[in-house]
């Protein structure tokens, strides 16, 4: 995984996935997180000593993957931003959302036509690298894509691939179970 990263939202998941991807010495070409609050940038940059951005449209130009954490009512404004991005990469840019309730025909509908994307759920115990995600590829993503979006999940704890059906199921499971 040599892709450039963006990850949309710098809570606690946005920060779980940034140590992950971190601490597991994948190789990654560039990682950049996109914060709207000030002091949170400044902490994340200073923490881990990546670009840190209040710009989703210039974090995800030349990102091959885009990770959307944000709460669900912050949802519209980064699809907003994402479909304005430049999208003139070498590979097919992938987006992964972890944001609960919202299905994948949403970003679907609201992404350029055919874009590839993917619905994972961590549960909390991401925060501890020890997580359980659910991931369910959208009706334009490969195999390949799927694979891509799992190994990066995974530096976060195990994966499961789950049709997309079920993610409600998994998503109220991730809420309570780890409980």
């Amino acid at each position: 995984m040599s892709e450039r990263v963006a990850i949309i939202g710098g809570g606690k998941i946005g920060e779980a996935l940034l140590a992950g991807l971190i601490r597991s010495g994948k190789p990654i070409k560039d990682l950049v997180v996109v914060e709207r609050f000030e002091a949170r940038r400044t902490e994340l940059a200073g923490e881990y000593g990546i670009r840190v951005t209040d710009d989703v449209r210039d974090a995800a130009e030349s990102a091959q993957i885009v990770v959307i954490a944000v709460k669900p009512d912050g949802v519209e404004d980064v699809l907003r931003e994402l479909a304005r991005a430049d999208d003139s990469g070498e590979t097919e840019r992938i987006t992964i959302t972890v944001v609960a309730g919202i299905p994948t025909a949403r970003y679907e509908a609201a992404l350029p036509a055919g874009a590839p994307v993917i619905r994972a759920m961590p549960n909390t115990p991401m925060l501890v690298n020890e997580a359980m995600t659910a991931v369910s590829p959208g009706r334009y993503a490969t195999d390949e894509q799927t694979a891509t979006a799992v190994t990066l999940m995974e530096t976060v704890g195990r994966v499961m691939v789950v049709p997309e059906k079920q993610m409600d199921a998994v998503t109220a499971l991730s809420g309570s179970g780890p409980a």
